[in-house]
């Protein structure tokens, strides 16, 4: 086996752990999302997806400060609503304000079209808009995961069914077909975490 397809499958081994016991909200998916991002530079930036290889840098960061995040939760305040939500307990899953949702979503899409023109005009970027939208989208992800937003599950479901195309294309077999899988589990992190809601709503200890 190739040391690119160690690589590959060693990136899709501990990305399914990292949404795994994300999803069951186990502090251990922050290290092993950290292992699996580190594979998936190298995979590719191979492949000349550089802004994915970029994402995944960033991943690298993300993940400190999901772990962090989790580890030690900002404390609420009287006036704290910067992810939708006045005086948010900050450990507990909940949801995004329509506002918010909103600013991410706009914020996301200029960010698509930036992106995606600048490795179109400067880089030999094979699918530069396709990959800059998976890209810019898949943060927004992490940091509504690494917050605890509810509806940061709905976001994956969406992101990680486009990449099941994209990485199909690129020929990276193992990364399209743990999208899939991925899916699957953006799937059961919403019930768990709607779950999760509900018991709260009720008084019901989780």
């Amino acid at each position: 086996m190739l040391w690119s397809e160690a690589l590959e499958y060693a990136a899709v081994l501990f990305g399914v752990l990292y949404v795994a016991l994300i999803a069951r909200e186990n502090l251990l998916g922050w290290p092993a999302g950290l292992i699996g991002a580190l594979c998936s530079i190298v995979v590719l930036f191979t492949a000349r997806l550089y802004l994915d290889a970029a994402l995944y840098a960033f991943y690298a960061v993300l993940t400190a400060y999901g772990w962090f995040h989790w580890v030690c939760p900002k404390a609420p305040g009287p006036t704290d609503d910067a992810v939708g939500r006045r005086a948010a307990d900050h450990s507990r899953v909940r949801h995004i304000s329509r506002r918010s949702a909103l600013g991410l979503l706009a914020l996301g899409a200029a960010s698509t079209f930036g992106l995606g023109w600048v490795t179109s005009s400067y880089t030999d970027a094979d699918v530069p808009y396709w990959d800059a939208w998976t890209s810019c989208y898949s943060v927004i992800g992490t940091f509504m995961q690494a917050h605890k937003l509810f509806e940061n599950w709905m976001l994956w479901i969406v992101v990680n069914s486009v990449y099941i195309g994209l990485y199909w294309y690129k020929g990276l077999s193992a990364f399209s077909v743990v999208s899939l899988l991925y899916v699957g589990l953006a799937v059961y992190g919403h019930i768990q975490w709607r779950e999760k809601l509900t018991h709260e709503a009720q008084g019901i200890p989780t």
